[in-house]
């Protein structure tokens, strides 16, 4: 049997590829609730562009038309020796396990209770009434970096964040009432694309009038205070992102310094090549700086994955290696900035056609989760 433990993108592409490939073994989906969240889309909760019915799928015509088990429960195990994930509903025996589970926000700052951390709709909306409530005051925005693992910075999204609100403002004709400023312990807001993205991110900021604090080691959070080592910066309301962090389930996987289990290119777990294979966030590659961790290179992961999977099944060598790339449209709702970058080229370019092509992306995606296909 084929267990997949989890229902986001690295997931839900692994058992559409393993069938898409010919794969006729028994699957398992695991995952706590029978649905699907699209969490790129968060960026646009603010402006109203999405409310929670569009993002959010069942999955009972997914699982009926790839044949799939479904399996509720959360992991709070694994003993790969044994071949069993131990969850909160009993142990589940495998042959082949996949964990897709993705990653955890990182929660180990003081004061993370006063600030909103856009990981889920709720907090985006709940930030978003807040937002409405205030007549004049002082906006932060802010992210860490990991030293040690680059890939778990979200700079792009909490950017995205920044310059959606800074957008809402302007258009609803409130944007001379506040004060937008820019927290990290990083000097360098872009580490992907090159001089180009920092070029345009810097160019965006300034346009906007954002006033920036960076490179200062971030030691908590107060209520309306973000306390920095070199003094505190006064906040009406704060906006932020942590790294992310491996999952916090005890298995016998070989896992990094911040819990990520390391995987080769053929996405297998290290130690464990022929019965774990690793798809999405969850996964530590040991790549370059400039990965990410994002939804693209989970599909790619994911594809890796069951591609695999079916020529070990079948007796074949497994050859199939994941490519390393970064590629995302940093949308600023009246335009976007499209980054790119892999181990051969590095560019980035801004146009106000983006962020409708980001749209259209989006809008034939959630499409695809409607009609199950």
């Amino acid at each position: 049997m084929i267990l997949v433990a989890g229902a986001g993108f690295a997931g839900l592409k692994t058992i559409q590829t393993l069938r898409r490939e010919g794969c006729l073994e028994p699957i398992t989906l695991l995952a706590p609730r029978l649905e699907t969240f699209y969490f790129p889309a968060l960026i646009w909760v603010p402006t109203e562009l999405y409310r929670l019915g569009d993002l959010q799928f069942s999955l009972e015509k997914f699982i009926k038309r790839y044949d799939v088990h479904y399996s509720p429960g959360h992991i709070i195990g694994l003993d790969a020796k044994k071949q069993r994930l131990k969850t909160d509903f009993g142990e589940i025996e495998y042959e082949k396990l996949i964990i897709a589970t993705g990653a955890e926000t990182s929660k180990t700052l003081p004061g993370l209770e006063y600030v909103f951390i856009p990981d889920g709709y709720a907090a985006v909306l709940s930030m978003t009434k807040q937002l409405a409530t205030l007549k004049s005051g002082t906006i932060s925005f802010g992210f860490s970096r990991n030293a040690d693992e680059s890939s778990t910075t979200r700079s792009e999204v909490l950017l995205e964040f920044l310059f959606g609100v800074d957008t809402l403002l302007r258009r609803r004709g409130r944007r001379k009432n506040f004060k937008i400023q820019l927290f990290s312990n990083v000097f360098n807001l872009a580490t992907r694309g090159g001089k180009q993205t920092t070029q345009f991110i810097k160019k965006e900021i300034d346009r906007r009038g954002v006033q920036c604090f960076l490179g200062r080691k971030i030691l908590g959070f107060k209520k309306d205070q973000i306390r920095m080592e070199d003094g505190e910066l006064k906040s009406d309301l704060t906006v932020f992102l942590p790294e992310l962090t491996g999952p916090s389930w005890e298995s016998d996987l070989f896992l990094s310094k911040n819990r990520f289990i390391h995987a080769d290119t053929s996405c297998r777990a290290k130690r464990f090549e022929k019965t774990v294979y690793i798809a999405g966030d969850i996964g530590c590659f040991s790549g370059p700086d400039w990965e990410s961790k994002q939804a693209h290179m989970a599909d790619i992961h994911a594809q890796t994955v069951a591609k695999n999977i079916v020529a070990d099944l079948r007796g074949k060598e497994i050859v199939h290696t994941f490519r390393r790339e970064f590629i995302c449209i940093l949308d600023t709702v009246d335009s976007g900035i499209l980054i790119f970058q892999n181990a051969s080229k590095c560019f980035a370019f801004q146009s106000k056609m983006l962020h409708w092509a980001k749209r259209l992306f989006i809008w034939a995606y959630l499409l695809q989760r409607r009609l199950q296909i």
